[in-house]
């Protein structure tokens, strides 16, 4: 089988390849947030409570963190590829599915399908940016991935924003559908094929799987919308007592479905440490971020979202930069450098006046971002080099997991902060500054060791 382990792809190839990858990628992201812009219209015109009708943006979310491990192992035995195109595929099946919803329980049930496909892309992303891209190339090129996924955190909910002016809810749910098309074909052209491990499907494990990540990230979720502590300490017990088991049964697996075998490695284990408190700093802000804007200091909805924007787009930016350094020298400096930063620029947000001025803030924010991107790209680059290109699809899961957990904590503990003052938000960004502080100390321990591509 010819593959980028034993051949190189060509130049044009190549491009193709890596635009349908950040095509998908790209598309499941602006997705999973334009949602959010579109929940007051839906819960309108389908007759249900706001409350109710979160729902189907938690669904989006349990899928995929369910999903993510036991495509990894598909991926291993049938190859990225054929993974990368199914889950794009249904993905653009429910997105059209989404539009046809005549009441919740149908959109709920279509977002859970195309949840699947968002898991497929999310889980072999990275896996097959490392098969396409050159070790030398490789930083960089996930270096544009966060690049592009950032602007499409931007830029989603000001789409769904436009097109809620003159179309139905349903346009916006639709979103994914014409993108998703398009990286299917270019997928189809372009994309190689990968080396396989052949090994039966532990159905079993893969159950434990879903149910330890997916209780695990429902009671943090539970927490962090009801402010409830005893039933989400029950489901948190219940995913725990989950994860046990899947943890004795893997231990015995020939062919382990989490990859115990890269969280052996100090590189892997740290960098994903460093990746759940990254995420979780970050979303301790943006929770917190509308509250301290918008009831501390005034601002008006559309001049919050304006000055957030400080935020992405600076990582937008940073991130290509970080990506080229990462290929150039041993990043788990640059990563304590970016978890630093981060948590310099959340402890001056946690610092400043009431009457801080606009460029004030937007340096603050911007600060932020500059060492988000720091940490980011050179972190995920740190997890895939630190597996082998076989088992790059396990430790593309494992990132993506730790991201969704990370945010899940960091709602979480926005909840607990916004609790203990009078909505000022200080609390939230102390707490995060703590968090970027703990991933600045893992990378620290971690850039003792040397990094190389395996």
């Amino acid at each position: 089988m010819t593959t980028a382990d034993t051949a190189p792809l060509p130049d044009r190839q190549r491009f193709f390849a890596v635009l349908a990858i950040i095509l998908s990628i790209s598309t499941s992201v602006m997705d999973g947030v334009a949602i959010n812009v579109a929940l007051p219209s839906i819960g309108d015109a389908l007759g249900v409570a706001p409350r109710d009708v979160t729902v189907v943006v938690g669904i989006y979310q349990l899928v995929i963190v369910a999903c993510l491990f036991p495509i990894a192992s598909l991926a291993e035995i049938f190859g990225c590829r054929r993974i990368y195109l199914t889950g794009i595929l249904i993905f653009a099946l429910g997105a059209a599915l989404n539009g046809m919803a005549a009441n919740l329980q149908m959109l709920i049930v279509t977002r859970a399908l195309q949840a699947t496909g968002a898991a497929c892309v999310m889980g072999v992303n990275l896996a097959l940016l490392r098969i396409v891209v050159p070790p030398d190339r490789l930083g960089r090129t996930i270096g544009i991935n966060a690049s592009v996924i950032a602007l499409s955190m931007t830029t989603g909910p000001t789409i769904a924003g436009a097109l809620l002016t003159v179309l139905p809810w349903n346009a916006v749910v639709m979103m994914g559908l014409p993108t998703g098309l398009v990286a299917f074909l270019l997928g189809m052209r372009f994309l190689p094929e990968s080396d396989l491990i052949r090994h039966p499907f532990d159905w079993a494990s893969a159950l434990l799987s879903a149910l330890t990540f997916s209780l695990i990230l429902y009671a943090l979720m539970g927490y962090g919308r009801t402010g409830e502590v005893t039933l989400p300490l029950v489901i948190l017990a219940a995913g725990i007592a989950a994860g046990s088991l899947l943890l004795r049964r893997q231990r015995r697996a020939e062919n382990p479905l989490i990859p115990l075998d890269l969280f052996a490695k100090p590189q892997f284990r740290l960098s994903i440490m460093t990746s759940v408190c990254g995420f979780s700093s970050q979303m301790l802000a943006f929770v917190a971020l509308p509250f301290a804007l918008q009831v501390g200091m005034g601002f008006s909805p559309y001049h919050a979202g304006l000055l957030l924007s400080a935020w992405p787009l600076t990582l937008a930016v940073v991130a290509p930069i970080a990506g080229q350094l990462a290929d150039r020298a041993y990043n788990g400096r640059i990563v304590a450098l970016g978890m630093g930063i981060l948590a310099v620029g959340l402890a001056l947000l946690a610092t400043m006046p009431a009457e801080v001025s606009i460029p004030g803030l937007a340096l603050r924010l911007a600060l932020c971002g500059v060492g988000f991107g720091l940490f980011q790209t050179p972190n995920n680059r740190s997890i895939i080099g630190a597996s082998t290109r076989q088992r790059s699809s396990g430790a593309s899961s494992a990132l993506a997991t730790a991201r969704l957990l990370g945010q899940a904590l960091g709602t979480a503990l926005a909840t607990i902060a916004l609790s203990l003052g009078a909505h000022d938000a200080q609390h939230a960004f102390l707490f995060g500054s703590v968090l970027a502080i703990l991933g600045c100390m893992c990378s620290l321990i971690r850039s003792r060791g040397t990094f190389q591509i395996l």
